[in-house]
């Protein structure tokens, strides 16, 4: 009874994971049992939920299937994960923004930012959320928008103080 106070007056929500269709669908009938809140959805890298197509797109709709279209939700997919694989994460999270489209209270989170591009990546492709770590964020604040000449040119006097630090000369 608490925890559906909490719900009503928006002050809790449910994170529901698992890896396989019947899993995600179980913990969201659950949540719903709660009547609304938010339900944050990790869609996880282990195969098991039936879609065509790439692993991470079928996972994406099988949790669209088992969501409420009247309740909130976020659908975190493991993007940065992704990207260690050598797979463009822009493309399969563009995807996955088009299958939750008809699900107008899922927002999409773009989990596990690896560099500052991930950020631009993440707004191009519709995600409404994206984790970035802290080191990330400081990294963007200062080099987002940088002029490229003037990039290159500290990069290389960087590389001529460490040289000359470690006694070599150029």
């Amino acid at each position: 009874q608490q925890a559906r106070q909490q719900v009503q007056q928006g002050g809790l929500a449910r994170s529901v994971g698992a890896d396989d269709g019947h899993g995600m669908a179980e913990g969201h009938r659950q949540a719903h049992l709660l009547h609304g809140g938010a339900i944050l959805t990790r869609v996880l890298e282990a195969d098991g939920l039936e879609g065509d197509g790439p692993v991470v797109p079928g996972q994406v709709r099988g949790v669209a299937a088992a969501l409420n279209p009247k309740a909130p939700a976020i659908v975190s997919v493991f993007a940065g994960r992704i990207a260690d694989t050598g797979v463009d994460p822009a493309v399969i999270m563009a995807g996955s923004k088009t299958i939750l489209k008809d699900l107008p209270r899922a927002e999409l989170l773009w989990a596990s930012v690896r560099e500052v591009l991930n950020i631009f990546q993440a707004n191009d492709c519709g995600a409404h959320i994206v984790t970035v770590p802290h080191d990330i964020l400081g990294k963007a604040m200062k080099m987002a928008g940088m002029d490229l000449g003037r990039l290159s040119l500290d990069t290389v006097k960087m590389f001529a103080n460490d040289a000359k630090a470690a006694g070599f000369s150029l």
